[in-house]
């Protein structure tokens, strides 16, 4: 299965959906992330199998950290994508940091490269964005999903872990 940990944004879920339809209106033809899919990963895992999902679920229950605000600061570009970016703070990098470090000593270790925090609205646009915004959103839990191709996409919460 294919997975990865990451964030639902609740609190400004329609605000985000606001900007997808504004970027369509410019730039239709882009591959737009569907609504129900949209979040903000802290981990991409890739394949993992029933041991590593076991695993994974006990790093996520195990960490513990209280809950925390987020600011999403900028509509920009980031290779053939627009993408929303999340301002990055202590309780963020302290979230993805013990989460790496879990992983990483039940032997799951993760791409190595710099965690950069933003949320993906499209794919494939010839749109320029580069514009500030302030969002924000509370993060009250970490979600473990699985990635299925069906028909379409889609993104399932097999595991949650409330913070």
């Amino acid at each position: 299965m294919r997975a990865f940990i990451g964030i639902k944004l609740k609190d400004c879920h329609n605000n985000i959906l606001e900007v997808v339809e504004s970027l369509k209106s410019k730039d239709p033809k882009a591959n737009y992330t569907r609504p129900e899919n949209i979040h903000l990963t802290l981990a991409f895992l890739g394949e993992i199998n029933e041991k590593e999902k076991a695993l994974i679920k006990g790093v996520v229950d195990g960490l513990d950290n209280p809950p925390f605000g987020i600011s999403i600061n900028k509509l920009r570009n980031f290779k053939d994508m627009a993408i929303l970016e999340v301002k990055p703070n202590q309780h963020l990098t302290k979230l993805y940091e013990s989460l790496v470090e879990g992983l990483a000593g039940c032997g799951i270790l993760l791409e190595k490269r710099k965690y950069y925090p933003h949320i993906t609205l499209s794919r494939k646009t010839v749109l320029r964005v580069d514009k500030d915004f302030e969002m924000k959103s509370n993060v009250e839990e970490i979600i473990l999903f699985s990635s299925e191709r069906r028909a379409i996409l889609t993104y399932l919460p097999i595991h949650i872990k409330r913070l």
